[in-house]
């Protein structure tokens, strides 16, 4: 922390840290260890001392940051309240919808995106609106969100859960955009009581996989579906991944499944290294269709992927007391229980791991370690670990 008088030259160059203006009217400039800076005021309003974001160093310059601190700290002094006087900010009905353009970019094209636009609006509309919508994003307060969230957190926690997040990134949107400085919503989590439990995929204990899998593989349906099921537990992948997979993904020679980054849930390519129990697999479904199918698994009628149900359906119909994708939960626990690499074993369900810096220096995919991995858990579930 210093103090000193600013020049416009060393305002450009200011090092990280806080940063006050000697005779500034409490302007502040924080500058993070990116490089990045924003303006604040600080001053006392009405005996408390209140923190207001004034916007990036980038684009406003020192003798504009200094006027509207000079003009916070006179409303102040005249026992006004500063923020009540900043007509800048959008409402928080109007910054969903900035936020809503901005997130656009990054849903699914199609259906999907819409579907998420459509939640947003709904959640927001239905449960945040009433109580926030015409009021200006600077103004939102945790008492504000904790009107809204109360009500709902353990009647409806599931959608309690999604209004929290969604009125979060907002502010954490306004934040960025500088119209305001602290995020209300830590204090919130701080103070809600805890949610019933939650529903979450069934999953069995890794003991019970191979003896479920030996009812697949005996069960009297369509064999791709059999086979898919089988290679979704030996490779420890999404149902969707599975479903979608292609032989022109698939090199049995050097056995590695690279699956292309649009079909996986992270946006990254990830390679899948199969245990010989999978090629096994992949053996029996080079059959499927009279091996004229580009899909590894087939429906058994037309040309495109098994159902997005048809797994689920069969472990229904068969009593088998987990969804397909509780089956990566079953292997999740074998690791922990056989004392495997917490990193590791992440890396294989091909879940980010550690903070973005930890994971802009760690760039490896662990992937012959993950090879021995997979052919230990295909050995568990095939009856075959001593």
């Amino acid at each position: 922390m210093t103090t000193k008088r600013f020049t416009a030259g060393w305002v450009r160059k200011a090092p990280p840290g806080k940063h006050y203006d000697f005779g500034g009217f409490g302007l502040m400039l924080r500058v993070r260890p990116s490089g990045r800076a924003r303006w604040a005021w600080r001053g006392t309003v009405r005996g408390k001392r209140v923190e207001l974001g004034l916007g990036r160093r980038a684009f406003m310059s020192l003798r504009r940051a200094r006027e509207t601190a000079f003009e916070y700290a006179r409303i102040a002094a005249d026992g006004d309240d500063p923020r009540t006087q900043r007509s800048n900010a959008p409402t928080f009905r109007d910054a969903t919808e900035s936020v809503i353009r901005l997130q656009r970019r990054s849903w699914k094209a199609g259906a999907a995106s819409r579907r998420q636009e459509r939640q947003w609006r709904q959640t927001l509309t239905t449960y945040a609106f009433p109580v926030l919508g015409d009021v200006t994003v600077d103004q939102v307060t945790a008492a504000d969100v904790l009107r809204i969230l109360t009500p709902l957190w353990t009647t409806k926690p599931s959608a309690a859960k999604a209004v929290k997040q969604r009125i979060g990134i907002v502010m954490r949107w306004a934040i960025a955009q500088g119209f305001r400085q602290e995020d209300p919503m830590g204090a919130v989590g701080s103070v809600l009581p805890r949610q019933p439990n939650g529903r979450h995929h069934r999953f069995l204990s890794p003991k019970d996989v191979e003896a479920a899998l030996e009812k697949i593989r005996n069960a009297d349906c369509w064999l791709g579906t059999r086979l898919a099921i089988r290679f979704l537990a030996l490779t420890a992948t999404r149902t969707a991944e599975v479903r979608g997979a292609t032989w022109a993904e698939i090199d049995t020679e050097v056995a590695v499944w690279t699956i292309p980054a649009r079909r996986v849930k992270t946006k990254r390519e990830q390679r899948i290294p199969l245990s010989s129990q999978a090629l096994e697999v992949l053996a029996e479904a080079r059959r499927l269709r009279g091996g004229r199918s580009s899909l590894v698994f087939p429906a058994s009628r037309g040309n495109g992927p098994l159902g997005s149900g048809t797994m689920g359906k069969l472990l229904r119909e068969l009593k088998i007391e987990t969804s397909p994708h509780g089956v990566r939960a079953s292997f999740r626990s074998w690791c922990a229980d056989e004392g495997e690499d917490r990193a590791l074993a992440e890396a294989a369900l091909g879940h980010e791991v550690g903070s973005a810096t930890e994971r802009a220096y760690q760039r490896s995919d662990l992937f012959e370690r993950r090879r021995g991995l997979m052919e230990r858990w295909g050995d568990f579930i095939a009856g075959y670990a001593t």
